[in-house]
């Protein structure tokens, strides 16, 4: 601005002021005047003194315009005014806020991929291009995650597991359009569901008693773990026993908690067909709902050892044979014709349960008949 007075000397001196205008009360206070007195011609400039009135984010628009009067007095008598309209101009003054400065936020183990879980975003003043947000997640464990870069949010990206990882901590980070970030924490929670079965140790348990006893040496146990969490049993497990092939219905127990399997009553061969005891153990957790998983217990009621059958000198005797039998055979024999008869002991169990095959040598000859007679001798015939 160019403030000027044709006068010479004295008489070309002035002073200079701001003056408010009715729709704008105390703007001018807000602003100075350089210089304050003046001669002649001169330029004067106009600064601001509180930039608070400089704030173009205001709910208003009408307060982003401002007018005052730049008054030019002589002997405090004003000879001249001017006026002065200030237009605001946006500027990137405002950096991303978040409305917390950490998030903590929980969310199900089982959540599917795209649910979205937390509301979390940031606001800038800024108008236009610089009020406008991209959003970044960032953090180890990050990849689980997803934000939308436009409006933020945060979505489970992948599969969760609380037995793998429990928890994450992660950062958000908010960039408007000038450049300006804003980064907050975000910490994470899985809730635990219970989704893992108790894991037996084996999938199958043997053990081999004998006729007669109503205990096991060493003791039997079964074991299995559950690796969920407090919240669904802390992998406490229960063990039972689900089904058996015992002809009887208290042979054996089992302790709920220890899954020790202990006998009710002496054992015997002749509670199952094969004279061994086959159980049917189940490992279930406390969780909701509670899950189970089973394994299979094999007793056999015999000599332990699992001992080699013993073939028999003679069908009619029980004193063990050679390691080779002899017949005679007519070269004229017919087809079904018995050549011998064979007989082994199992010292492990019944003798009934044994199979019969030729291992080698003239199997297109002869054949061994796998049907066995009320003494249990299997016989060898002309094929």
């Amino acid at each position: 601005m160019i403030v000027s007075d044709g006068d010479v000397g004295d008489n070309a001196k002035y002073f200079l002021a701001l003056r408010d205008v009715p729709r704008y009360s105390g703007i001018s206070k807000a602003f100075t005047v350089s210089p304050e007195e003046a001669q002649g011609r001169v330029p004067v400039v106009i600064k601001a003194k509180d930039v608070n009135v400089l704030d173009y984010d205001v709910d208003d628009p009408a307060k982003r315009e401002l007018e005052f009067d730049v008054v030019a007095t002589v002997a405090s008598e004003v000879v001249a005014t001017s006026r002065v309209h200030i237009q605001l101009l946006d500027a990137n003054d405002h950096s991303p806020e978040f409305s917390q400065s950490v998030y903590k936020l929980l969310v199900s183990e089982d959540a599917e991929p795209g649910t979205r879980f937390g509301d979390v975003y940031a606001k800038d003043y800024d108008s236009g291009s610089f009020g406008e947000l991209t959003y970044t997640l960032r953090g180890f464990g990050a990849d689980k995650f997803r934000t939308d870069s436009q409006a933020g949010g945060i979505f489970v990206a992948k599969k969760l597991d609380y037995e793998t990882q429990k928890s994450y901590s992660l950062t958000m980070e908010a960039k408007d359009g000038g450049g300006r970030v804003s980064a907050v924490n975000i910490l994470i929670e899985l809730d635990d569901v219970n989704d893992n079965k108790p894991m037996f140790e084996q999938a199958e348990y043997s053990r081999t008693v004998r006729e007669g006893a109503t205990s096991f040496d060493p003791q039997m146990f079964v074991r299995a773990t559950d690796v969920d969490g407090p919240m669904q049993g802390n992998g406490r497990v229960l063990y039972s026993i689900s089904r058996h092939n015992s002809m009887t219905d208290d042979v054996f127990k089992i302790n709920s908690d220890s899954g020790e399997v202990t006998m009710s009553r002496p054992v015997r061969s002749g509670d199952t067909e094969r004279g061994i005891y086959e159980l049917i153990i189940h490992a279930t957790d406390v969780g909701a709902p509670p899950l189970h998983s089973e394994a299979k217990l094999f007793v056999r009621v015999g000599v332990p050892g699992n001992q080699k059958p013993i073939f028999r000198g003679n069908y009619k005797s029980n004193l063990p044979g050679p390691n080779a039998y002899r017949a005679r055979l007519l070269e004229n024999a017919s087809p079904g014709t018995e050549v011998i008869r064979v007989v082994a002991n199992d010292p492990d169990g019944r003798d009934n349960l044994l199979q019969y095959y030729i291992a080698s040598g003239s199997k297109d000859n002869f054949v061994i008949d796998s049907r066995c007679d009320i003494n249990f001798d299997w016989i060898i015939q002309v094929a």
